[in-house]
């Protein structure tokens, strides 16, 4: 696979607004600018990377990168409270891991039903484009609208899947109709649009993806896309700074900081309350954390093959 050091850059700062959004979410204009793109982008990244591949090679491809991490961290987050938190609910936790997972009973693994989301996003995403590829999009809009409008109930948060779509879609569709600019024109744009966007991310108001929560759907879709499509150029710009391949480190590995980062910030808490040094500790923390669990899979891998 090619390496694409601004789409690093590009899940490095969806990850930075998703920690920044756990940390400092009693700020309530800042939690709702955050929450109209962060968590969509990460699935107009997804649609920006899709590439077809045999159904066979893909839907276990996914499984391996999305669902068994999901179960992996879920179980160890679940071990580690039972021993560490004296108050904490593990029949809550089971239930709402096992089946709805988008319901607020797993706070320290809250992040985790984004991987399930994603997963059946990606799988509905590939079916369509695979058996009605001049007509995705039709499919997609009814199956989109009608989550939107009936606002049905689904296990492992299949109904923000179904909801995330459209921007999955318009992802990958930028990729093969983008416009080439150089890094000046890249860096206007983004200003542009982060910039202009703000009036119609504070008109729209609430948005949380994870317990479908929208607003008014036609201002969340804009404001998703072209959001994601700013930051897109401005993660351009920057990937082409020096070292900014240390930024892009936290894109690379951004699926480990969204399972472990809430179990990291809960402990933080218990003996912080300067919302920015929890902020930085977190952030710290969580990536010696997925350093650690690295050298420790390299180290498996090794040990396996000899």
């Amino acid at each position: 696979m090619t390496y694409l050091p601004n789409i690093d850059i590009f899940k490095a700062i969806g990850m930075l607004f998703v920690i920044s959004g756990h940390v400092f979410a009693s700020d309530k204009v800042y939690s709702l600018y955050i929450h109209s793109f962060h968590i969509p982008l990460f699935f107009f990244v997804s649609g920006y990377l899709f590439h077809n591949a045999e159904i066979k090679t893909y839907v276990l491809k996914k499984l391996k990168r999305l669902i068994f991490p999901y179960f992996m961290y879920g179980i160890v987050i679940l071990l580690l409270c039972v021993l560490l938190f004296s108050d904490f609910n593990y029949n809550k936790y089971i239930k709402s891991f096992l089946f709805f997972n988008n319901f607020p009973d797993i706070p320290v693994a809250g992040a985790l039903w984004f991987l399930t989301s994603l997963f059946f996003a990606n799988i509905i995403f590939y079916l369509l484009n695979k058996f009605v590829p001049k007509y995705t999009i039709i499919p997609i809009i009814i199956l989109a609208s009608a989550e939107m409008f009936f606002k049905i109930k689904l296990p492992y948060s299949i109904d923000s899947a179904i909801c995330m779509l459209p921007v999955l879609y318009f992802g990958f569709l930028f990729k093969n109709n983008k416009f080439r600019f150089n890094i000046c024109q890249e860096l206007f744009i983004a200003l542009f649009i982060l910039i202009a966007s703000l009036y119609t991310i504070f008109l729209n108001g609430d948005v949380n993806v994870r317990t479908n929560i929208y607003s008014n759907p036609v201002l969340f879709y804009f404001n998703a896309i072209i959001v994601s499509v700013g930051y897109y150029y401005l993660s351009d710009v920057i990937s082409k700074i020096k070292y900014s391949n240390i930024l892009g480190l936290i894109g690379v590995y951004s699926l480990e900081f969204m399972c472990i980062h809430q179990f990291v910030l809960k402990i933080i808490k218990m003996y912080q309350s300067n919302h920015c040094i929890i902020f930085i500790m977190t952030l710290f923390v969580t990536a010696l954390f997925v350093y650690l669990i690295n050298i420790f899979l390299y180290i498996k891998n090794k040990f396996i093959r000899n």
